[in-house]
Parts: structure tokens; sequence; C-alpha cells
């Protein structure tokens, strides 16, 4: 018998039976798979591993079991996403920290540039902020929300436009903007 053939693509986007079940935390089956293919974490269309699809919603019991059947503890996919930036991205403290002690490159990057740390901070996971720059060696870590201070910058915009509104309307300047 094949052994792939226990692994089957189910839809055109080369999705496997493991992808599947990953995505859906499904860890007994996941696991009975495993122990029976050769690719422990096949690539989709989209360079997407099992690993991401677990990673993606949380799976932490998958994550640990794939991660302790492959070699590849952090592996890139499309525009170079790796399962720590959509763990991080998404607030899976748990899978994040897996992720961290199982592999080397705490920081990785995708095409863009943006590390698992500017996913967490963009999306306010400020532990997992913390726990990536504890990873990292960072001892000058601060939490700093991108999204605050991209609020802040918005309020200030359309404060100052307020502002050079009444300063620029006929009936002359107002007292209560300063």
């Amino acid at each position: 018998e094949d052994i792939e053939e226990k692994n089957p693509k189910l839809f055109d986007g080369g999705t496997t039976l493991l992808h599947f079940t990953a995505n859906n935390g499904h860890h007994n089956i996941c696991k009975k798979i495993i122990e029976n293919i050769s690719d422990k974490n096949p690539l989709d269309k989209d360079t997407w591993t099992p690993l991401h699809c677990a990673a993606q919603n949380g799976h932490l019991k998958v994550c640990e079991y794939i991660l302790k059947n492959i070699e590849e503890n952090n592996p890139k996919g499309l525009g170079d996403i790796t399962p720590l930036h959509i763990a991080a991205q998404n607030g899976h403290f748990g899978v994040c920290k897996y992720i961290l002690k199982n592999t080397t490159d705490k920081d990785p990057k995708d095409a863009t540039g943006r590390t698992p740390y500017d996913l967490a901070d963009y999306n306010d996971h400020s532990k997992i902020c913390e726990l990536i720059a504890e990873e990292r060696g960072d001892k000058d870590y601060q939490h700093r929300s991108v999204q605050v201070h991209f609020l802040n910058r918005r309020i200030q915009n359309h404060l100052n436009n307020f502002s050079n509104l009444i300063k620029s309307s006929p009936m002359g300047t107002c007292n209560a903007v300063s």
C-alpha cells in the first residue's frame, strides 16, 4: 500500500488530510497520520504546512506533536511567514512559547521584514511581546503598541485639521482649540 495514500490531497490547493486535521485540532488523528507517512509536514500550494495550520488556530498539542517529528521547527511558507508569525499574530501564547523553545531563530522576518514580535505588537498581544523579547535576550524590552501610536497620530491629525479649519474660518480664531 502506498504510504502517501494515507494522507491524500483533498483539494486542488494541495491541502492534505493532515493539514485539515491539524487546522481543526484533531490531535489523535494527526498523530495516527504522522506515524504512517514519510513527509511529516507537507506543503500545500501556498507552502503552508500542517504546523502553520495548527499554529494559526492555537492547537498546542498538535503543534507539539508535529514539532517532535520534523527537522525544520519553524518552516517558512508563502511570503516567508512562519508558524511563529501566525501564532504571535493570533495571540496563541502557548504555541509561541513552545515554538520559541524549539527553534534557533527567535526573530524571523517575513518577506516584508515583519517579525512575530511586530505582529504580536500590532495586535496588542503584550504577553507574547514580552515572551519574544525575553527569548531573544532583549533586556531593554518595553511594550509599545503600534495600534495605540497609530491611533494617537490619527487623533492628533484630526485635532490639527479641526484647529486649522477653525483658524481659517471667516469667524476668525477660536480660543476653544489651542
